[in-house]
């Protein structure tokens, strides 16, 4: 029995791999069962499989070191932004409390 996630149920991948034998070309089985070429590739050639497979394991392999570094990046990020908002608010509410009005960039005493 093949994964959920797979396009095609294992019926579809025999007959892929019989008329693959038979001669058929990878475009016109595609066709016939509607599906994309490189998924014929994958099921009518075990080589091109066995690439892919390794392919995803290499880009799905972290390890738990890189996790927590992530995990640590994240965070980071996280109390970063929210000491950059409190930092902000308090010289907002300083300007205002001196009777400042901010301008853009421009900060003029309030005469008033």
């Amino acid at each position: 029995m093949l994964d959920r996630r797979y396009k095609v149920n294992e019926s579809v991948v025999l007959e892929i791999i019989n008329l693959r034998d038979q001669g058929y070309t990878m475009k016109s089985i595609a066709n016939k069962f509607n599906i994309s070429i490189a998924t014929v590739w994958y099921w009518a050639c075990a080589e091109y499989r066995q690439k892919q497979r390794e392919k995803n394991k290499k880009r799905m392999a972290i390890s738990e070191l890189d996790k927590a570094r992530a995990r640590k990046r994240a965070k980071d990020r996280y109390y970063m932004k929210n000491k950059m908002e409190l930092l902000r608010d308090r010289i907002k509410r300083s300007l205002r409390e001196n009777n400042y009005i901010v301008l853009g960039k421009k900060r003029k005493k309030d005469v008033g």
